[in-house]
């Protein structure tokens, strides 16, 4: 099949005659010759001219919007230039076909090329211009995860003109091929229509001569492609008779004068509607923005996650907290801002308030969750829930050696969703409530779930100062107590100390990184891990999803570093278990001193009633709505001296951010690279991944395309042997004789010939095949004597064809056969 333009008017002729023809065969039965006036006047440049035109006009005018919407600090003279040189050798390259051929060559070999001899310029454009659309998005937009790429070359402005100009080459290269080979007007709106619409997708301001370039390309080629093409234009059908009886020649009618001066007056004409359209728009930045609606908003995360991750954000599965020791892996978290909890109490002199409703030991990697090991449904676990409680009980009672302070707390819930959810507690609480089921050791269902009664605490507290993770010693107890204490502690060594596989690298070079060190103790090892998250990472609600196939933990220790709570505490729990110690994570709600600058006061209410301390409290009762933006996430730890205790390892402080390679990261972006190493392992895993990623894509891509050839192959052979076994006898030789001349067109190529039944009957005698005595006449009398021809002369004439048809088959080479059968027959 020829390429070239001259093929293509060509082909585009033939089409619309065999439509034409063929109609007439299906309705009377009489197949119809025909001879076309190929055009061999004149040089049709006007039409390779308009080509270059609209080629260049959409993709210099579609980046000129990509440039200006995202403010990327390039020049654009040297796209222009590219874009001018580029669409004229493409455009005029379609004069012959072997130029063609030659400059597509030349064009594969320069990409090539710069792809091996240039990586780190192209490369290092590609990333600056993806780091200026992000940052200028997040700036504008808020982007869910932030992560630019490092650029590996000096001279950024440079690297970023150099890219572009190759990007506008490769798009250039699809445009002229939907333009000057098949003027295909729906392919070459969708490749200018996305970079045209990728700015005005955020609501950026775009270019004004961008738009009026790219929207003057459209109208060229809408015009032309859907007054069928150049040929429709001018070209006209005329029928007469032929010398021999029931024969009908068709001829086409072209004038390429003509078709290049109609063309030109529809380019100038349309130049005139866009120029007067535009005019009235007299905005100097000639923002056009898409409306905000139902498509947008549902697609924007989906958008906005696929340019901070690439492909992997497309699988990468969205999972909420729905559930106690369920991790959320969502782009961003949004609060309802409506209070789940009331509270009454006194604000006293600890600083936080922790409402413990879950702790879990064991980390799932595979479902993002933190987990209890499964007990009987009539394990009681009350002694060791209580067992903190009682203890600074006893000790508040004796000598306050460890507990300071006694609080009274009433708690209830507003949220149905909360209130059917385990009781949340405060630390040190001691639950006797009747009914209450202890489920694990650090969880208790209330007797009435989904009620909304008020709970009653009493609960004790250290001093404000941190408590002594590190003591040895455990204060004085009963035997009972340090029982129970003996318990506790065997089962915190047992279930608490677990990393999975997983994760036991990215501990591994997290600790490495940071100094902390198996032997070191509780309090050395919190303070470490507190200082490093304060330092390196940034506590953000819109961190981004995991990508797809990563782990929670390592992403965000490795490569995100950011996050949440809830990243913050199990990545802690895990390296503190990494180096010996036992640990676990906990959520519930938090109480800060902060919130009780909005509480609400209680007037009337006794304070001795409400606490006991040594210190001086002269506040009121307050009652405290907590939303849910006061849920929290942090990491108990064991001690010797008071069994489960919480830290807080949560940080809110920002920190510098670096990136790789854009095309090395391309479907699985993972953050920062640092002269450290700290990422070296996730880069070398992600950069593993990425080819098979790729290959994956590719035969998925393969798969997809063989399986549409299949589809449209099926199709064709259904509808040819239909036509053989259906529409009565003159429609059904009128089908087979098609076919068998189709099949003699591609042994002998003569594809461009249109014989007579005589001449094809003569052809084939002269190419060796056996043929029977008045094939001709038997055939043109069953089609034109004017009377249907009888079953057994049309199963005779048809037997004789199929015959024709299987000899010159048979004489085909088996790349012949294969290229019929699989190309020539399809396309």
């Amino acid at each position: 099949m020829s390429l070239s333009i001259s093929g293509f008017i060509k082909k585009r002729k033939e089409k619309k005659l065999r439509t034409q023809r063929e109609s007439i065969a299906r309705q009377t039965g009489i197949m119809l010759s025909s001879s076309l006036s190929a055009e061999k006047q004149g040089f049709p440049y006007h039409k390779y001219l308009i080509n270059a035109f609209t080629v260049f006009a959409s993709t210099y005018g579609s980046f000129l919007c990509l440039i200006k919407g995202f403010h990327i600090d390039i020049d654009p003279g040297p796209l222009f230039l590219t874009c001018v040189v580029c669409s004229l050798i493409l455009s005029f390259m379609y004069v012959h076909r072997r130029l063609k051929i030659a400059v597509y060559l030349v064009f594969l070999a320069l990409i090539l090329y710069f792809g091996f001899t240039q990586f780190n310029l192209v490369n290092g454009g590609v990333s600056a211009i993806w780091n200026s659309i992000l940052r200028y998005t997040d700036l504008n937009d808020d982007l869910p995860f932030l992560r630019e790429f490092a650029v590996y070359y000096d001279d950024e402005h440079t690297a970023m003109s150099f890219a572009i100009c190759v990007l506008a080459a490769g798009i250039m290269i699809l445009q002229n091929i939907s333009v000057s080979e098949k003027m295909d007007a729906r392919s070459f709106f969708a490749l200018s229509l996305i970079f045209l619409q990728f700015s005005m997708y955020f609501e950026f301001g775009s270019s004004k001569a961008g738009q009026f370039l790219t929207l003057l390309s459209w109208m060229v080629v809408a015009g032309i492609a859907f007054s069928d093409g150049y040929n429709g234009l001018t070209g006209k059908i005329s029928s007469k008779a032929s010398v021999k009886k029931h024969r009908h020649t068709y001829t086409f009618v072209t004038d390429p004068a003509n078709v290049s001066r109609i063309a030109a007056v529809w380019a100038v004409f349309t130049i005139a509607v866009s120029a007067v359209t535009f005019a009235v728009f007299p905005d100097e930045r000639f923002e056009v923005n898409l409306p905000t609606n139902a498509v947008k908003e549902s697609t924007e995360r989906i958008v906005k996650n696929f340019m901070s991750y690439g492909f992997s954000s497309l699988f990468s599965p969205e999972t909420r907290a729905d559930s106690p020791g369920q991790l959320s892996n969502v782009s961003a978290i949004s609060f309802d801002g409506r209070p789940d909890l009331v509270a009454e109490l006194v604000n006293y002199r600890v600083d936080r308030v922790y409402l413990r409703n879950y702790a879990g030991s064991y980390y799932d990697t595979n479902t993002m969750s933190w987990k209890n090991p499964p007990s009987g449904a009539d394990t009681d676990f009350s002694t060791e829930y209580n067992f903190t409680a009682r203890m600074l009980k006893d000790d508040y009672e004796a000598d306050k050696a460890l507990a300071k302070s006694r609080h009274k707390m009433t708690l209830r819930a507003v949220d149905p969703t909360v209130a059917s959810l385990p009781l949340f507690v405060p630390y040190y609480t001691e639950i006797t409530e009747p009914g209450a089921a202890f489920k694990s050791p650090a969880i208790v269902s209330p007797a009435n779930p989904g009620s909304d009664e008020e709970h009653i605490y009493e609960f004790y507290t250290m001093d404000n100062d941190s408590p002594d993770y590190s003591a040895k010693e455990s204060p004085k107890m009963s035997d009972e107590l340090a029982s129970v204490l003996s318990k506790i502690k065997d089962d915190a060594y047992k279930t608490c100390l677990n990393v999975p596989e997983k994760n036991v690298e990215a501990m591994h070079t997290f600790c490495e990184k940071y100094d902390i060190h198996e032997g070191d103790d509780a309090e050395t090892a919190i303070r470490k891990i507190t200082n490093a998250f304060t330092q390196d990472y940034e506590y953000t609600l819109r961190p981004g999803k995991v990508p797809f196939e990563e782990d929670y933990v390592n992403f965000f220790l490795l490569a995100n570093k950011k996050g949440y709570c809830e990243h913050f505490a199990t990545a802690a729990a895990l390296v503190l278990r990494y180096i010996g110690i036992p640990s676990r994570y906990a959520e519930g709600y938090m109480i800060d001193r902060q919130d009780f600058l909005s509480a609400e006061s209680i007037k009337g209410e006794s304070r001795d009633e409400w606490i006991e301390t040594p210190y001086v409290s002269s506040f009121d009762v307050s009652r405290l709505y907590i939303p849910d933006s006061s849920g929290h996430a942090w990491v108990e730890v064991f001690t010797e001296s008071a069994g489960w205790v919480p830290a807080e390892v949560t940080t809110a402080i920002s920190s510098d951010e670096g990136g790789n390679s854009l095309l090395a990261n391309l479907f699985s972006r993972t953050g920062n690279s640092d002269s450290s190493g700290m990422s070296d392992a996730m880069n070398r895993f992600a950069l593993a991944r990425t080819g098979a990623r790729i290959g994956m894509l590719l035969l998925i891509f393969l798969f997809l395309a063989f399986c549409y050839y299949l589809f449209r192959m099926v199709s064709a052979v259904t509808r040819r042997h239909r036509g053989f076994r259906t529409g009565g006898n003159k429609s059904i030789l009128s089908s087979i004789y098609r076919h068998t001349y189709s099949v003699w067109q591609y042994y002998s190529g003569s594809e461009d010939k249109y014989l007579t039944y005589s001449e094809f009957a003569r052809a084939l005698t002269e190419d060796g095949f056996e043929t029977e005595n008045g094939l001709a006449g038997d055939i043109e009398c069953a089609l034109y004597s004017g009377k249907t021809p009888a079953d057994d002369e049309t199963a005779r004439i048809a037997q004789n064809l199929k015959n024709i048809r299987k000899q010159i088959v048979k004489k085909l080479s088996l790349k012949g056969k294969f290229e019929y059968c699989f190309v020539k027959f399809m396309w």
